[in-house]
């Protein structure tokens, strides 16, 4: 599951005109159906599974959204080595035999999570992850940063998370942000 992909497919599906700008727009993923929506400022918000529990693993944390995520805080992510670090963690025993996505996480003195992600498959650092903004909000909730609203801001753009906790379930997740056009293409053949 790619939360900002999710978005993206929505915003593309409107753009395209599969989908008119209903308010309900729902699709299958390989973690089930999400709904979606696209607001007045023509931001994206997606809706997540529910997330069962936050497990510690290591120095971190182990959160499903969708995607395995490994979150870890931090205390100077702007010169951190992502990819050493993160690769070693994604193939590390403890997450074997399929391996991780992995957060690295900073919160500052105004309540936002600052957040840069190694993510599987690319198998390097990647400007966001949508699911792993999730997990990192996940997680400040779980360190006992009791608040509904989280700004995660990643290398590509700043976005909004959105849940409520119940006896270690995470539900009513909403992953929202800015979903921008950026290039075409036309495939010849």
């Amino acid at each position: 599951m790619c939360g900002n992909g999710g978005r993206c497919l929505v915003a593309f599906s409107v753009d395209c005109g599969y989908l008119n700008k209903i308010k309900n727009i729902k699709f299958d993923a390989i973690d089930g159906e999400h709904e979606a929506k696209i607001n007045q400022d023509k931001s994206v918000s997606l809706k997540m599974q529910n997330v069962q529990g936050v497990t510690k693993k290591g120095e971190g944390y182990r959160v499903d959204t969708g995607s395995i995520h490994h979150v870890e805080y931090v205390d100077n992510l702007v010169d951190m080595d992502v990819y050493r670090r993160g690769k070693a963690i994604r193939g590390g025993s403890q997450y074997s035999p399929n391996g991780c996505n992995v957060n690295f996480i900073q919160p500052d003195a105004k309540g936002r999570i600052h957040i840069r992600t190694y993510e599987r498959g690319v198998e390097n650092e990647t400007l966001a992850c949508g699911t792993g903004s999730v997990a990192a909000a996940i997680v400040e909730h779980f360190n006992g940063s009791y608040r509904e609203e989280y700004s995660v801001k990643a290398k590509g753009g700043d976005l909004k998370i959105v849940f409520y906790e119940d006896d270690d379930v995470y539900k009513n997740i909403w992953l929202e942000g800015p979903v921008n056009f950026v290039f075409e293409g036309v495939w010849k053949t």
